[in-house]
Order: C-alpha cells, then sequence, then structure tokens
C-alpha cells in the first residue's frame, strides 16, 4: 500500500490509529468536496451530510481546505481496504495552528480513508448534490473588507 506506513494516520485526520477492514462491495461512501478538494480522494463517510455545517461538525473539512460545496456518493469495490476510524476532532480550525483540546464537532464522527493512488478504480461514481450552504467555509489567508 503507498501511502500506508507506521503512524501513517496522524497526518491522515484520525484520532488513534483506524482499523482496517476490506470492502463488502455493499457499502455506499460518501465525500464532500469542492475548491481545492476534488470528486476523488482518500476520506469518505458512511454518513451522508445535508448541509456545510452539518459536513464541517461531523468531518472537521475546514482544516483539510474543502469549500464543502458538493457531496458525492459512491459504491467501492468488494475487497477493497479500508480503513475506519474516529475523526480527530481536536484541530484548531486554522492553519498550522493545533491545540490539543476539544473545540467542537462529533466526537463519535468516523472516517473511511481509501488510498488516493486506488480510489478511481475501486469507487463507483453514484450521484453528485450541491450541499445546502449553511455555513460560510473560510480560510486563514482570505481577507475580507470590512
Amino acid at each position: 500500500m503507498s501511502d500506508v506506513t507506521n503512524n501513517w494516520w496522524q497526518s491522515k485526520g484520525f484520532a488513534k490509529a483506524p482499523r482496517p477492514v476490506n470492502a463488502t462491495g455493499k457499502e455506499t461512501l460518501y465525500r464532500v468536496f469542492g475548491g481545492s478538494s476534488k470528486l476523488y480522494g482518500s476520506c469518505y463517510s458512511y454518513k451522508k451530510p445535508s448541509s456545510v455545517l452539518e459536513a464541517e461538525f461531523s468531518e472537521n473539512i475546514v482544516k483539510w481546505r474543502n469549500q464543502a460545496l458538493f457531496v458525492a456518493s459512491f459504491r467501492i469495490k468488494e475487497g477493497t481496504p479500508i480503513w475506519i476510524g474516529k475523526i480527530d476532532q481536536r484541530y484548531a480550525r486554522i492553519g498550522k495552528d493545533e491545540i490539543d483540546e476539544f473545540i467542537w464537532g462529533d466526537q463519535n464522527a468516523e472516517q473511511v480513508w481509501i488510498d488516493p493512488n486506488k480510489a478511481k478504480s475501486v469507487l463507483t461514481h453514484l450521484f453528485t448534490h450541491p450541499l445546502k450552504q449553511d455555513f460560510h467555509v473560510v480560510f486563514p489567508v482570505q481577507k475580507y473588507d470590512a
């Protein structure tokens, strides 16, 4: 596995080492994306968020520079190695300023990680819908006129 080494999970947004599983082929996975975050990637969820606020609360996506414009659903090929684990919700919401305490978010939220080099070959894209824009994603480098 090209992107899997000791403690690899720490840079993937997991709170602790995820559990490896082989996909059954019956799972539906969801991915929030937009801006520099594209349709195929490494992080997916079993839960389909209905809005940007719900996606940010459960999946902590702003940390990864995801503008959360769309949600896509996929079927995964049977036997595909996936890793499932709790999302690290301790991150501050800005760049390198990480703190070691819980700020907000769903402490039980889990992500499904797939080797991004294999995502296109093991996932079948089912549909894409726009997310309800009930929360504005702001990155620290953005500047606004007051």
